[in-house]
């Protein structure tokens, strides 16, 4: 069990920290937003088609890396694109528990993760020595 959240976590923070530090804010007006996904301000627990297909690369690029992990033999390194969009709402509400107020619009993040399956592979046993 240890090793196996030794893992989850190391593909975690290989995905995520990139997010972070290259993190973009863009504001966008009302009339923007519904210009570019079709709708005003979709439900809450409706996703835009742009959401989807976002939802969609980073799935993909978890795949990829658990994929490695579990096939440790010789092969491509893994190169993604990783896009996360942030609704004005979403940020109201994040920012909301702190009392403070979000006064831009979106927020888009985007990363380049590129992984070599080598020091991938590498990293991983080293987490299992410590974890395991």
């Amino acid at each position: 069990m240890t090793r196996r959240f030794g893992l989850m976590v190391l593909a975690a923070a290989a995905l995520v920290a990139p997010l972070a530090a290259n993190a973009e804010t863009t504001p966008a007006p009302a009339a923007e937003v519904k210009k570019e996904t079709g709708l005003a301000s979709p439900k809450e627990g409706e996703l835009t088609p742009e959401e989807k297909t976002e939802r969609e690369g980073r799935k993909s690029c978890k795949v990829a890396v658990c994929a490695a992990l579990r096939n440790k033999a010789a092969g491509d390194d893994i190169t993604c694109d990783i896009t996360k969009s942030f609704r004005k709402t979403q940020l109201d509400k994040l920012v909301g528990k702190a009392k403070v107020s979000w006064p831009w619009g979106r927020v888009v993040c985007k990363s380049n993760v590129k992984l070599t399956r080598e020091a991938l592979i590498k990293g991983v046993h080293r987490v299992t020595r410590i974890f395991g």
